[in-house]
């Protein structure tokens, strides 16, 4: 079920992130195991991640910071000005 849901986006990671696809899943270059302990460290950024998580995949914590110290700056400058 979830690789007939996700096959398209997986199979877009599968060659941007390891130069495969899923036409190798079943070989030794991608056996089921090694599908499983990829997906299971899949990139944030991945296809897959953006499918299951919306928006939210594409801030991790370093942008999540960025932003906090963005909106802490704006809040001081504004209070200087008021």
């Amino acid at each position: 079920m979830f690789l007939r849901e996700h096959g398209r986006a997986i199979d877009a990671d599968l060659a941007r992130y390891y130069g495969l696809g899923l036409y190798a899943l079943g070989t030794r270059r991608l056996t089921w195991g090694r599908l499983l302990s990829l997906l299971r460290f899949w990139p944030p950024e991945s296809a897959l991640a953006r499918q299951l998580h919306g928006e939210a995949a594409e801030w991790g914590s370093t942008e999540h910071l960025l932003a906090a110290v963005v909106d802490l700056l704006a809040e001081a400058n504004w209070q200087r000005a008021g």
